[in-house]
């Protein structure tokens, strides 16, 4: 089996696919949430219950040392800065942190300050009641250092919470086009962590299971995001039953041989 470096489509797939998966995890477990606590406790903790979601499913996947759902669809494993070793458990751990858990703490911490702020300064009350108590030790030393500024100093921090909030949303976008062109790395994460990916480039395995698609023809599941005119064509792995007549417009019905022909041609 060859080891081939991997492309964009590769890894926006692999993405597209992870959350899928992730987004009907997130919502059976909001479902059960909602079951046993109610929906307004699930309006306090739903991102808390999209955390620990995400932690379990990476957990699973990647810091177990198996692809994640979206890494298998498109058969590609990830590999260190050598480019030749599976990456460390403890660079995986770091890369599950930064990927879930910086951002959950960075946006939660700056609606905490924000909320303070808020209420110091302007006396407004938000519509997040559950960070107003501020019962925890944490909250308590926010709410009493808020407590100390001046008004100017306040508005001068909203406004600086503001511009970090735009900053990120900026960093986000270029790095998503250092993306494109460059075809490496598609989360921050994995660049902190020097993880990158390798495409495992060989024979599908016929044990794996087939499901029918458009032209009466059955094709690998790890293809179910290709087009028609790819599952029919190209690829040698699509088992056809009867023939299809063909459209003005439409792909010719494909012969037994037609990959090995189109190879010769």
């Amino acid at each position: 089996m060859a080891v081939l470096p991997v492309n964009q489509p590769h890894f926006i797939r692999s993405n597209q696919k992870d959350e899928y998966y992730l987004g009907s995890l997130r919502s059976c477990a909001s479902d059960v949430f909602q079951i046993f606590a109610g929906a307004r406790r699930w309006l306090e903790w739903r991102k808390e219950v999209e955390l620990l979601v995400e932690l379990a499913y990476f957990s699973l996947t990647t810091f177990a040392g198996f692809q994640t759902l979206g890494e298998e669809y498109v058969n590609i494993v990830q590999v260190d800065s050598s480019g030749r070793r599976v990456p460390s458990r403890g660079r995986r751990a770091a890369l599950i942190v930064l990927h879930t858990c910086v951002p959950y703490l960075l946006d939660r911490g700056l609606v905490r300050l924000e909320l303070h702020l808020q209420t110091a300064s302007e006396g407004f009350r938000p519509q997040d009641t559950r960070w107003l108590p501020a019962r925890s030790r944490v909250s308590q030393r926010l709410q009493s250092a808020v407590s100390r500024l001046s008004d100017q100093q306040r508005k001068a921090l909203l406004q600086a919470i503001y511009l970090l909030r735009q900053v990120v949303s900026f960093l986000h976008r270029l790095h998503l086009g250092i993306f494109y062109l460059n075809g490496s790395y598609y989360h921050i994460a994995k660049r902190f962590t020097s993880i990158s990916y390798k495409f495992l480039a060989g024979p599908p395995s016929p044990q794996l299971p087939l499901h029918t698609v458009f032209g009466r023809t059955k094709a690998l599941d790890s293809d179910a995001m290709r087009p028609p005119l790819l599952l029919g064509v190209h690829h040698g792995m699509v088992q056809h039953k009867g023939r299809m007549s063909s459209l003005p417009g439409d792909v010719p019905a494909p012969t037994t041989n037609l990959l090995a022909t189109l190879r010769l041609g």
